[in-house]
């Protein structure tokens, strides 16, 4: 969903943006922290080995790609605190005052799925072409979930999906409802 800022001033919104600069995620995370703005950043464990040593590592999934929630002046606010390295992201063809927002329940569903243990990330258009239907899912991690329902297999997959990025996860077939 695209809102013009004058639209979104005085209600709180999930909110796409992305920190500009080389490794600075980590300082973005802290000064979000700091100030008390929510915010999620789809991370995944990854094996690093450097010399010797291997050990796992907790890295974003998509470098710079951040969501944050609250009200558009607070944030902005917060941007300019953070020496311009996070910033709203506005889609092509649009005005810089338009903003990318995710709607609460996308994102809330997002945000469970992503970050439960053993989910597989995939982009829009990889989302895209999952054909499907949309299901409710029922007891466990994913309660209440909705989504798109893809066949994989002997196992099923439930794909979350927020316009900008999506999420994927097994589920047993027995807590699966269907919707449409």
């Amino acid at each position: 969903m695209i809102l013009s800022s004058a639209d979104c001033k005085n209600e709180e919104h999930w909110f796409a943006m992305r920190v500009v600069g080389y490794r600075v995620d980590n300082v973005v995370r802290k000064r979000l922290d700091e100030v008390g703005i929510r915010y999620f950043q789809p991370m995944h464990e990854v094996i690093r080995r450097r010399g010797e040593k291997v050990k796992k590592e907790l890295v974003p999934v998509v470098g710079g790609l951040f969501f944050t929630y609250g009200l558009e002046p607070d944030i902005l606010q917060q941007c300019a605190k953070c020496d311009g390295k996070l910033q709203f992201i506005y889609p092509r063809g649009y005005k810089i005052t338009d903003r990318i927002i995710i709607p609460n329940v996308e994102m809330e569903n997002f945000i469970r799925v992503a970050g439960a243990n053993g989910s597989a990330y995939l982009t829009a258009e990889e989302a895209d072409r999952a054909i499907g239907k949309k299901v409710r899912i029922h007891g466990g991690t994913f309660d209440g979930v909705e989504g798109k329902l893809v066949s994989k297999g002997r196992g099923k997959t439930l794909i979350v999906e927020i316009g900008v990025m999506a999420v994927s996860a097994k589920v047993a077939p027995e807590v699966i409802e269907l919707i449409e």
